[in-house]
């Protein structure tokens, strides 16, 4: 959960900087930010099923 508060926040940050340096609207802002969620949501779900210690074994 550490981790998805830190994004929100980089995304948080970022956000206005790449809309003043891209030139983009309040709808792209938007669209930016939903494709980075999915995106980063996508790359998670591979990690759920792993075990969260390298010696944990199966029961």
């Amino acid at each position: 959960m550490l981790v998805l508060g830190f994004d929100s926040t980089i995304l948080d940050v970022a956000l206005p900087t790449m809309a003043r340096e891209l030139g983009t609207s309040t709808g792209q802002q938007q669209w930016m930010a939903n494709a980075y969620v999915v995106v980063f949501a996508s790359l998670m779900l591979p990690a759920g099923p792993r075990p969260q210690t390298p010696r944990s074994s199966t029961v």
